[in-house]
This record gives structure tokens, C-alpha cells and sequence, in this order.
């Protein structure tokens, strides 16, 4: 409950998901204790009294703070004071914000407990995050190249499906933004990096047969999986350098902590404020960690000749905040546009953006936030909400909301009287978001830095 009052009432659906293996399986049971095993026990006379609960003290005490209302997302009323309280103030049953389940899980959980553990041990032994660390070995004919990125494990399949993406890269799949080319990892990084080897003509493979490559540097934009087996590669060696990031841990203890491997050269973060929560954890990654953040595509994320006329609303799972925003807007004049994190594709983001003067972009945190790049590709500011602190793995850390926010890109506001000012005030002149992306953050840009990183 408290993550959910720090994360602004937001988010119930991630929370209840984390918190659901603490809830007990209505298929357990309970049987009552054979008298006989009773039978010379003594108990104290007032073991079986119930004793005061101080977290339904702190709860209720929320409730009078806030609002039972606003819990309601939350799946805590299979507690009888709870569900007793709620029924009481508001005269209905709860509605909880529950992850839709997939058919296939809607038939697992009708599986009896001892089938279900037998099928977590089969998954258990083939999951990707157990491929054994042995690489292939190297065959005596082995081709040579500086780089090698990677992003899932190599295979007969991984291969053929990027044949087609250098077949489409760069004439479609970068002036269509990469839409619909399968590309592994994160998909906006992947395409990035990409694209700009491809047009800076770097040599470079992608997702090689490791038993068939040598490389100077290896790149492993995500999967853990493919980095275990990149670094028993190496250990054969079949490359002399591991960079690992920036889409492959949340924190450096994840996935027994193989981001702290002695074997990884450098180790690849986005923003300064991941770099900072690495270290944090993990300090011996001082010396390794470089930052560098993804580009864009500024020639399919480009401004239209046509008037603009509204301000865009970017809702990343904050929606009170979004009707809020919205609800200024229209005040000071200006018609409304609302774009939902998850619900869109490139193309709808960039007719949205066509249209808008300004983007109020909403989100708890960002490692660095490419959305906030196509819209300074498309030449519109952003006035984005200042969040220092959130909860991320259970722990609360810094963070920032746009990490690479300048004054040539737009604004940070804090409170409602802070947008409305932003908003009554005809700034965009004051801003230039294209020249500094352009300048930075596109594809060809971030590429350059990444390279200079690899052959420093």
C-alpha cells in the first residue's frame, strides 16, 4: 500500500502482480489434528487469543488519510476488516485490478499442485537463463570481425530471421521507424545501433554462429542468456572484449549478479542515474560502466509543414495526472491529445506529434527515454513532470524522468501552478528540440559514440 500511495495511486496492476505469490492457493487445505497427536499437550490459557493488529491500525489510518476509495485497485480485500470496511463505506464489493491471464495459465492453475511442479522442474532445466556456458568451438577457418552484437542467443533461426532484417535495414526499416522488423532486444536501441553501423559502413555481424567468428569487440545489447554464452566464447577466444548493456538487468544483483562477472569489459547504461544505481549496489562497476544512450531515425521522426494546434498528453501509467494535465490544457485554450504508453505504434506517436506545439509527458522514471527523443526529432518541446525518487525492485532509488531534459528541449514542473504557467506562456520560440537532437541524439550520433567507446 505504501508503494502504491508513493507511485500515486498508479500502477495497481504491476503491484498486485508482484505481491501475488504472498496469497495462499484456494486449492490448499487444512485438516484438523488428530485428538490422539493432542493427546499430554499443554497449552498456555491464552495462546489462541487474537491479538491486536497494528498494520490494520496503519491501513485504516490510510483510509482516513486518503480515501478506502482509492485502494480499491488493490487486491488486499480477502481481508475480512478490510473488505468489512469497504462494503461499509461505499455499499459495494471492491473491483481489483488484476493482469488478464492467458489461456494456457488458465489451464495450468487448473492443474493439480503435483503436475504443476513437475512441469516448473522440466521448464526449470531447458530455460534460455540455463544455457549451459559452453561455446562451440572455434573451427580452424573462423572469419574475423571488429564487432559482433548480439541480442539473443545464436542459432540456425536467430540467422535466418536477421537476413531479413538486413534486407530491410536501412531503406525500410529505418523510414518506417523499424515497424514490424524483428529485431531482438530492445527494439528502438537494436534498430538504432543498427542503422548507424549501416550508415557509417562499420564492419560489423549480428547474431553470428560463434563457432564460425572471431571478434575484436562483442556487444550484447540484451539477454542474459546470450551474454553467458558470449563470455564462454570469450574464455575459448573468440573475441578479445565483452560490453554488456544496456537492456540486459534492472539491478546489478539480477540474474546471480552475472553483470559482476571479472570477464565482462564494460559495462553499458543509458543515463547517469542508472550509472549512479549501479554503482551503488555494486561498486567494483565504477571503473567499467560507460553511459550511452540510443538514438532515433530524425529523417522518419521529422516535422510537418503543417499548423500545429494541440498540446500532446504522454500518460505512462498516470492517469489522474494525465485528466489533470488535460483538463489545464483545454483551460488555457489549447485542444488536447492523449497518447498511452503500450497503446500505440510509431506511426499514431508520430501523427500525434504532427499536430502538437507541446508534449506534457508524464512517467514515473526513465532510463532515457527515447519516446522524449522522437519528439524533439519532431521538433516539439516537452514539459515533463520532475520526479527524483521512485520504488524500482522493491528498493527506493534516484532516478530522473528525462534523463538528457535540456534547456534546448524543454522544461521540468513539479506542481499543477508550475504547468500552467509553462502553459500560458508562448515559449516555443525559446526552444530548438530538432537542432539539439540532431547534434546528439540521432542515429548516427549515438553510433559514433559507441564506437569511439569500443575502440577506446
Amino acid at each position: 500500500m505504501l508503494e502504491f500511495v508513493h507511485e500515486s495511486f498508479s500502477n495497481a496492476t504491476r503491484i498486485n502482480a508482484r505481491y501475488a505469490p504472498t496469497l495462499g492457493d484456494r486449492r490448499e487445505h487444512v485438516s484438523p489434528v488428530p485428538s490422539k497427536w493432542l493427546e499430554g499437550v499443554e497449552f498456555a490459557p491464552d495462546l489462541f487469543n487474537t491479538f491486536p493488529c497494528w498494520q490494520y491500525d496503519d491501513i485504516f489510518a490510510m483510509f482516513v488519510t486518503y480515501g478506502i476509495e482509492r485502494f480499491e485497485p488493490l487486491q488486499i480485500w480477502h481481508l475480512d476488516p478490510l473488505r468489512e470496511a469497504f462494503l461499509g463505506r461505499l455499499g459495494r464489493k471492491p473491483k481489483v485490478e488484476l493482469r488478464k491471464r492467458r489461456p494456457r495459465e488458465l489451464v495450468r492453475d487448473a492443474l493439480p499442485l503435483s503436475v504443476r511442479a513437475g512441469f516448473r522442474c522440466v521448464r526449470k532445466a531447458v530455460s534460455p537463463d540455463r544455457v549451459p556456458e559452453v561455446s562451440p568451438k572455434l573451427s580452424a577457418d573462423a572469419r574475423h570481425c571488429p564487432l559482433a552484437v548480439f541480442t539473443e542467443p545464436p542459432s540456425r533461426r536467430a540467422r535466418l530471421r536477421h537476413a531479413m532484417i538486413f534486407a530491410l535495414t536501412p531503406r525500410r526499416g529505418e523510414r518506417e521507424g523499424a515497424c514490424g522488423v524483428p529485431v531482438g532486444g530492445h527494439q528502438a536501441v537494436t534498430r538504432s545501433l543498427l542503422a548507424g553501423l549501416r550508415t557509417l559502413k562499420a564492419p560489423f555481424v549480428y547474431n553470428p554462429d560463434l563457432a564460425s567468428c572471431r571478434a575484436d569487440v562483442a556487444m550484447v545489447l540484451a539477454s542474459t542468456a546470450t551474454l553467458r554464452q558470449v563470455l564462454a566464447w570469450k574464455a575459448n577466444g573468440g573475441c578479445q572484449r565483452v560490453f554488456a548493456g544496456p537492456n540486459l538487468v534492472v539491478r546489478p544483483s539480477d540474474h546471480d549478479g552475472i553483470l559482476r562477472s571479472e570477464a565482462i569489459d564494460k559495462v553499458i547504461v543509458p543515463s547517469k542515474w542508472v550509472a549512479d544505481a549501479y554503482v551503488a549496489e555494486a561498486p567494483e562497476l565504477e571503473r567499467k560502466i560507460v553511459i550511452w544512450p540510443a538514438g532515433v531515425d530524425a529523417g522518419w521522426w521529422a516535422p510537418p509543414a503543417s499548423e500545429r494546434d494541440s498540446i500532446l498528453i504522454y500518460d505512462k501509467m498516470l492517469p489522474q495526472l494525465a485528466d489533470m494535465a488535460a483538463q489545464l490544457a483545454r483551460e488555457t485554450g489549447w485542444k488536447v491529445l492523449r497518447i498511452k504508453y503500450g497503446e500505440y505504434s510509431p506511426r499514431q506517436f508520430r501523427a500525434a506529434l504532427a499536430r502538437a506545439r507541446t508534449c506534457v509527458y508524464l512517467s514515473e522514471s526513465e532510463s532515457q527515454g527515447i519516446a522524449l527523443a522522437e519528439a524533439w526529432s519532431m521538433n516539439v518541446p516537452t514539459l515533463v513532470l520532475k520526479r527524483d525518487e521512485r520504488f524500482i525492485s522493491g528498493l527506493r532509488m534516484r532516478v530522473s524522468v528525462a534523463p538528457y531534459l535540456t534547456k534546448d528541449t524543454g522544461a521540468f514542473w513539479e506542481t499543477t501552478e508550475d504547468l500552467r504557467q509553462l502553459l500560458d506562456s508562448s515559449q516555443e520560440a525559446a526552444y530548438s528540440p530538432r537542432k539539439w537532437l540532431l547534434n546528439h541524439m540521432t542515429d548516427v550520433e549515438s553510433t559514433r559514440i559507441l564506437l569511439d567507446l569500443a575502440s577506446g
